[in-house]
C-alpha cells in the first residue's frame, strides 16, 4: 500500500530550511520512510514575479503551493513579515516542528503564541529546548 504523502509548510528561509528545500528537489519530492511530499512555502514579502523551472514544474504538478500573505509592493524580508509569515504557516499547519529557540528568541515567541491557540506543537527531547516544553510544547516521538 502507498505511503500517504505529507505537507511542509515553511518559508523555507533559514539555512536548514533551505537545505531541507533542495534536498527535497534533488531527491524527486521522496523523502526516505515517508513517501511522497507536498509543498506551501509561505513567503515573508509579496509574491515572487519569478520562479525557477524546478518551481514552475512542481506548481504544474500539484507539488507546490506558494502564498504570499503580502502585497506585492513589500519587497523586503523583515523581522516583522518573518513573524507573521510564520504565524499564517503555524495556522495552516495540523502540527508545527520546532527543532530548537533559543529562551527569549522570536520563535520561542512563535511556540507559545501557537500553544496558546491550541494547536499541536512539537520539538525535539534535548535540554536545550525544556523552555519550550515549560511552554507546553511536546516532545516529538517517532
Amino acid at each position: 500500500m502507498a505511503q500517504p504523502a505529507i505537507v511542509l509548510i515553511s518559508g523555507f528561509q533559514s539555512p536548514i530550511e533551505d537545505e531541507i528545500w533542495q534536498v527535497i528537489f534533488r531527491d524527486c519530492w521522496q523523502i526516505p520512510d515517508v513517501g511522497q511530499a507536498h509543498l506551501i512555502r509561505v513567503l515573508a514579502r509579496g509574491m515572487k514575479k519569478r520562479f525557477s523551472a524546478r518551481e514552475q514544474y512542481a506548481h504544474t504538478i500539484g507539488r507546490l503551493v506558494t502564498i504570499a500573505p503580502f502585497p506585492d509592493s513589500v519587497k523586503r524580508i523583515t523581522k516583522q513579515t518573518a513573524y507573521q509569515r510564520n504565524l499564517v504557516a503555524c495556522a495552516l499547519a495540523d502540527t508545527v516542528l520546532i527543532l530548537h529557540a533559543h529562551e527569549e528568541s522570536e520563535t520561542a515567541r512563535l511556540a507559545a503564541e501557537v500553544v496558546g491557540w491550541g494547536k499541536r506543537v512539537m520539538t525535539v527531547d534535548h535540554a536545550e529546548n525544556q523552555h519550550l516544553l515549560d511552554l507546553g510544547v511536546k516532545v516529538y516521538r517517532e
